[in-house]
């Protein structure tokens, strides 16, 4: 499983997934494709997390992620 951790941010109360966003690292890249609607997990400050992602209307590279639950 591919660690999407360094591809998911959060802004105020908002997770975002950036399938393009290295974090600084040019080396990474993704090799799967995400579409609107794919459920994804990460690890966010330690804590397992998971939610489907919905395409921002104003960019097709950037998600917006719902439904987002903590994993045990």
């Amino acid at each position: 499983m591919t660690d999407l951790s360094a591809y998911i941010y959060k802004d105020g109360d908002n997770f975002y997934f950036d399938p393009e966003n290295y974090s600084g690292d040019a080396t990474k890249s993704l090799t799967i494709t995400y579409e609107d609607g794919d459920m994804i997990k990460w690890v966010w400050e330690g804590t397992r997390m998971s939610g489907v992602i919905r395409e921002e209307n104003r960019n097709l590279n950037l998600f917006v992620v719902e439904n987002v639950v903590t994993l045990k």
